[in-house]
Parts: C-alpha cells; structure tokens; sequence
C-alpha cells in the first residue's frame, strides 16, 4: 500500500509534472479517480489539438463532393499517378463518371418502376500493365474499398487440342 505522503501528490496524468507544492497552476481532478489530474498546460494543449482536428474535419467537409467529378477531372486525377495507359485512363474515367450518375439516380429517385442498366468494366492486360494500379488509384480518388479477382485459376487449362 503506498504511503499517505504519495497519495496526497498531484501529478498530472500526461505530462508527469508534479504540482503538489505549486499552487500558482491549476490542475483538474477525475471525478471518477482521484489520482487522475491534468495540469492546465495539458489542458490547452489537448484544447488546441481538438480545435485543429475539428478545422480539419472542416475543411474536408467544405470539399467538393467527388460523385460530382467530371469524367476530364478523373482523368487528371489518374494523370497524376499513372504514366500512360491513355485510352484505359480515358475508358476508366467515363465508366466511373456513369457509375457514380447511376448511384446517384438510385439515392434519388423515387419512382421504382425506371430501371437503369448497369455496366462491368473487365481489364485485360499483360503482367505488369497496370491494371490493379489504375483500380487502386480510383479506390484512392472515392475513397471506397475495391476488389480484384484473378481469373488465372479460371481459365480452361489442359484444354488444348
């Protein structure tokens, strides 16, 4: 059991500083542990921190929405990342334009008998094209998660004539 000269001392919890015999600062109390305290030093900085997480949150909420991305502003966005590939970061970019149109019709639309048709895209490429990367950049763009499926175990091996 510790003495009753150590649980009298006011350390605070973030810092360690023992304010016992340091009147001149103030340091809180937990209400639910009483050897719980934070000087006000940790106070502000805890402070300081919150308000600049919450102006980050800000910010990324005034952002531009990306469903509203034009198939140009994807491209440019897949520019950035991928060197060449032209025509797929062109195809890739009007297909996520539609694809993101067709979930913002469904989120809006209330009349359920109008059906919109969906579409696939499939890449076909040799080793090392690109193809995951330029899928990863797009995931990267919406923020949304994506999956890859390899169809190498797919294919009709032994097969052959």
């Amino acid at each position: 059991m510790a003495s009753k000269k150590n649980e009298d001392k006011i350390i605070c919890s973030f810092c360690g500083e023992d304010y016992t015999d340091n009147p001149e600062v103030s340091v809180l109390e937990s209400s639910s542990d009483p050897s719980l305290h934070i000087c006000e030093k940790c106070l502000e900085k805890g402070f300081h921190l919150i308000q600049k997480s919450s102006e980050e949150i800000l910010d990324i909420e005034n952002e531009e929405p990306k469903e509203n991305l034009t198939p140009i502003q994807i491209k440019e966005f897949l520019d950035q990342y991928v060197i060449g590939q032209e025509k797929a970061k062109q195809i890739l970019s009007v297909a996520t334009y539609n694809h993101m149109k067709l979930l913002e019709h469904y989120d809006n639309c209330q009349d359920d008998s109008v059906e919109l048709q969906k579409a696939n895209v499939l890449m076909v490429g040799a080793t090392g094209s690109g193809k995951t990367y330029l899928i990863q950049t797009l995931a990267k763009l919406f923020d949304v998660p994506y999956a890859i499926c390899d169809s190498t175990a797919l294919t009709a091996s032994g097969l052959t004539k």
